[in-house]
């Protein structure tokens, strides 16, 4: 588990052992400074899914990062579609059962979540995590997936290495060698 400390008031402060905080549809990861969209999925989105459909929190690749751009939620409106290394930060590849997402997320699909990455060999594809299997993988950006945005700091290829060797992470090193941009 990663270690996560919160300040309640002034005056006290706790060290608590979680993935993430969540609450009012956002999801604060304090391992990685991170802030996450965490609101609940709807039916409609559910079928918009499976229709390949641009409805809500699912669409294709260009609907995904359009509804980032213009998420207003909590207050903050500089929400966007995670890259491929932020969206990996939320792998638990040590669970038994899907999805296999790090704890602390209350509303999470087991299906597939857009990436901002295009595949550098083909750029008709797009970077996603399915969290069902908890792997990552790329498919075609017209295809309908998930859409989870984030906000605040930023993780890249380096920070997710440096993240996995300090022991922070619940991502298979198989996963991250196959993002690495080298």
């Amino acid at each position: 588990m990663r270690k996560v400390v919160l300040g309640l008031g002034l005056l006290v402060a706790s060290v608590l052992y979680a993935d993430v905080v969540s609450q009012n549809g956002i999801a604060k990861d304090n391992v990685t400074g991170l802030i996450w969209q965490d609101e609940p999925y709807t039916s409609e989105e559910y079928r918009a899914y499976d229709n390949d459909l641009n409805y809500g929190k699912a669409g294709n690749w260009e609907y995904a990062k359009q509804y980032c751009k213009e998420l207003r939620l909590g207050g903050f409106s500089d929400w966007r579609l995670p890259n491929i290394y932020e969206l990996v930060t939320l792998l638990d590849n040590t669970k038994s059962k899907a999805p296999h997402v790090i704890n602390g997320l209350h509303n999470v699909t087991s299906e597939r979540y857009w990436s901002s990455n295009t595949v550098a060999s083909k750029k008709s594809n797009a970077w996603y995590v399915y969290f069902y299997d908890g792997k990552v993988i790329w498919d075609d950006k017209g295809y309908s997936s998930s859409v989870r945005c984030v906000r605040s700091g930023q993780v890249n290829f380096e920070t997710l290495s440096s993240l996995k060797k300090n022991g922070v992470l619940k991502v298979a090193q198989e996963w991250i060698d196959k993002i690495n941009p080298k």
